[in-house]
């Protein structure tokens, strides 16, 4: 779970969510900067998942 939390990009997880045109789809919120914003919430809770987990060997 470290790992994947390192590894974890906001930028390039929201233009995986980005149409051709920069807005979102399937639906993602269409404006780019509310994709993104999305994005490094999602990092936001694998982080505090991952200090969860690193609480539990305590």
């Amino acid at each position: 779970m470290e790992e994947y939390y390192e590894g974890f990009d906001a930028d390039s997880e929201a233009y995986l969510w980005l149409d051709g045109n920069g807005h979102g789809k399937n639906g993602a919120p269409y404006r780019m900067k509310d994709v993104l914003a999305d994005m490094e919430a999602a990092e936001g809770m694998v982080c505090k998942l991952l200090e969860a987990v690193r609480g539990l060997a305590d």
